[in-house]
C-alpha cells in the first residue's frame, strides 16, 4: 500500500502516518482493520505490531498481513 492509497481509504489515518519516520518501531493500539499499520510496513518499513479487541478487525488486520 502506497500513500496515496491510504490516504483515499481513511484520509485521518494518512495524516497521522505522514509524522511517523521510516522504520520506526509502531505499536498501534485500537488499530482497527489495519489500513494504517498496512502502510507502514510496506511503504516506510516500519516493526508494526496492533492491538485490537474486536473479532472481525483482528481478522481483517491477519487477512493484510499486521501483526495483530
Amino acid at each position: 500500500m502506497n500513500f496515496s492509497e491510504l490516504s483515499e481509504l481513511r484520509p485521518d489515518l494518512a495524516f497521522i502516518a505522514h509524522w511517523i519516520k521510516p522504520k520506526a518501531r509502531i505499536l498501534d493500539v485500537g488499530c482497527g482493520d489495519g489500513v494504517m499499520l498496512d502502510y507502514l510496513q510496506s511503504d516506510k518499513q516500519c516493526a508494526a505490531y496492533g492491538i485490537e479487541i474486536a473479532d472481525d478487525k483482528v481478522l481483517a488486520c491477519t487477512q493484510r498481513r499486521v501483526n495483530v
